[in-house]
């Protein structure tokens, strides 16, 4: 039977996980495990799920790259198996609402944020920005997502060709989708939430985060944007996560930018 979505999560692996990354993660599978409409989970990465109703996918690649790429080849002899294929990083968080009411809507290529949304953990704040490319989580047609294309980013194992949806977001799917039915979500409720932390790779991983991680933050807006979904549940569970694995929230002064960063963000932005 075909359900609405297939959800590939590639998992970090537990070699580079610690205690933050794992409460994330249950976080993350929770909020997927709260969607009504039907589903698919793949957790890419291992022969053991940590979900009872989650399906365990073996993969030889430690990078989500090449985990999404292998999943391509085994999705490839399974296309007929859900309407939607969305992939998602384990340490961010998908709004169950706009999911299950987008199954709804008539069918379409791609549905996706057109106004980005970020939450730090270390200081309890949201933030938003318009940027010219589609986020990492999108809900994309099936038969879209597992087109291969010439390779834009994404693994290296794939030479020439890859799997639409294993290519790089930032790059590859906002010209893909060029002129067919593109579907933005409403501004203030969104897909999903990118979670920021000190400790991630993507921001250094330094001890010293004090002092580098405002630099890091001041690449993702204003940060005085509300918190878009389960403000009452949701969020006192990510202060919650924070204060226990570190301490008290952090009050962030964020460095000025330059005359000339401001009017290159600008330029950006445009596009």
């Amino acid at each position: 039977m075909k359900v609405d979505y297939l959800f590939l999560i590639p998992l970090n692996p537990e070699s580079a996980s610690n205690d933050m990354r794992r409460a994330l993660r249950k976080l993350c599978l929770e909020q997927v495990s709260a969607i009504k409409a039907s589903k698919r989970v793949w957790l890419l990465g291992t022969d053991t799920s940590p979900h009872p109703d989650f399906e365990a996918i073996k993969t030889a690649g430690r990078s989500k790259e090449d985990k999404l790429y292998e999943a391509g080849f085994l999705l490839e002899k399974e296309v007929d198996t859900a309407r939607y294929l969305v992939r998602l990083d384990d340490d961010d968080l998908v709004n169950p609402a706009v999911f299950d009411a987008a199954v709804n809507y008539p069918d379409f290529d791609c549905l996706y944020d057109h106004t980005h949304w970020f939450y730090d953990l270390s200081s309890g704040r949201c933030s938003t920005q318009q940027r010219p490319w589609i986020p990492n989580t999108a809900i994309h047609a099936m038969h879209h997502a597992v087109q291969r294309i010439p390779a834009i980013g994404g693994s290296t194992l794939a030479d020439d060709e890859n799997f639409l949806f294993a290519c790089d977001h930032s790059r590859a799917w906002h010209a893909y989708y060029t002129g067919k039915n593109l579907v933005r979500t409403d501004k203030d409720n969104p897909l999903y939430l990118r979670v920021l932390s000190p400790r991630s790779r993507s921001a250094g991983g330094s001890d010293d985060f004090k002092t580098t991680f405002p630099y890091y933050l001041q690449r993702f807006g204003t940060w005085k944007s509300h918190f878009p979904f389960q403000e009452d549940t949701m969020r006192p569970q990510l202060i919650d996560l924070w204060e226990k694995q570190e301490d008290a929230l952090e009050e962030w002064s964020l460095p000025s930018k330059s005359f000339v960063s401001r009017f290159l963000n600008k330029i950006k932005s445009s596009k």
